[in-house]
C-alpha cells in the first residue's frame, strides 16, 4: 500500500527537485519515493531530510568561469584589529 503525502510534502519535493538540472528530476523524485516508502513513519521532518540527501547526492554545480575564481571572505574576529 502506497503511502499518501500531504500537499505541504509534495511541494517539499517539487521544489527539491527544480533545484537539479532537468535530466536529474526524475530520478531524484523515484529515490525520494522509494526511500519514503520505506520508513515506517512520515512526517514533515523525514521528507525534507530525504530530499536534501538525495539533493546533495545529485546535485551538479553550473558550469562556469566564475567557479575557479571563488574566494572565501575572511572573517574578522571581533574585539581585534586586523
Amino acid at each position: 500500500m502506497a503511502k499518501s503525502l500531504t500537499h505541504d510534502q509534495q511541494s517539499t519535493i517539487d521544489r527539491a527537485a527544480s533545484a537539479l538540472h532537468p535530466a536529474d528530476q526524475a530520478t531524484f523524485r523515484r529515490r525520494v519515493l522509494e526511500q519514503l516508502q520505506a520508513l515506517p513513519e512520515l512526517g514533515d521532518g523525514i521528507v525534507h531530510r530525504v530530499c536534501a540527501t538525495n539533493q546533495r547526492s545529485l546535485f551538479k554545480p553550473p558550469a562556469g568561469d566564475n567557479l575557479g575564481h571563488y574566494e572565501p571572505r575572511r572573517l574578522k574576529r571581533f574585539g581585534r584589529s586586523p
